[in-house]
């Protein structure tokens, strides 16, 4: 009887046992589970917060988008185009501006421009700058300063070239006027002479004598990275002039 109770009890208890392992291993399977179950529902709200987000972002960009201007987008690509085609630039910034000045060939000395200014040697010279966005100063002696004084050796078109003024005797700047051809030795330049707007070579006596100095302007030089093409405006041809004054 004892032995039976005995075996009895021992089965009992390793019934017990194994109930409450499998109750056990039960409840350990239901915990691993659940956060798996319980994480499916967050990893959809993620999922929702990130679409929602990503579409926020993209009308964002969107609006952004809207907001630049055509002026904007005109900016752009000439900084890339500046950046990738300097020297092109460059040389199509300058063509432009001597084209300008060629309008106003055989017009008289300080005959007025479509602003009303007028043109002496000097102002010339600024006026078609100017027309290009770029700014240098008024007078030929301040220009002379302005400019980085280079060999006349090196002169390009678009350069400036500075002389005396009638008197042989001072060494101060009193004329000045632009590069437009260069071939070999030979330079011409473009200028508002008592003759009017004339082209006259420099190897003439009477500039040869009175030349002081070749200068560039800053936004010509050879590092043309910065530089800027500005779309000038529309000019008034020297026909068109001629009907307003």
């Amino acid at each position: 009887m004892d032995i039976y109770t005995t075996r009895w009890g021992g089965s009992v208890l390793r019934r017990s046992v194994l109930s409450l392992m499998i109750l056990l291993f039960a409840c350990a399977g239901l915990l691993a589970t659940e956060p798996a179950e319980s994480s499916a529902p967050a990893e959809a709200a993620e999922t929702v917060e990130s679409a929602e987000s990503a579409e926020a972002e993209e009308a964002t960009e969107l609006t952004e988008a809207e907001e630049i201007g055509k002026d904007d987008i005109d900016v752009l690509i000439e900084t890339i185009i500046c950046q990738k085609y300097p020297t092109l630039i460059k040389e199509t910034l300058v063509d432009h501006m001597l084209d300008n000045g060629r309008q106003y060939l055989g017009r008289p000395y300080k005959f007025r421009n479509p602003r009303g200014e007028i043109m002496d040697c000097s102002n010339f010279v600024r006026y078609l700058y100017s027309m290009e966005g770029l700014t240098i100063p008024r007078t030929a002696s301040q220009q002379a300063a302005f400019t980085t004084k280079i060999p006349l050796s090196e002169v390009q078109k678009g350069d400036l070239l500075f002389f005396k003024g009638r008197s042989l005797a001072s060494s101060r700047v009193g004329h000045v006027g632009m590069v437009i051809e260069v071939n070999g030795d030979q330079v011409k330049m473009i200028h508002s002479s008592n003759r009017g707007i004339v082209i006259d070579d420099i190897s003439m006596n009477y500039y040869k004598r009175r030349f002081i100095q070749a200068g560039r302007v800053a936004e010509l030089q050879d590092s043309y990275a910065s530089i800027r093409l500005i779309h000038a405006k529309p000019t008034v041809s020297a026909g068109q002039q001629a009907g307003q004054l």
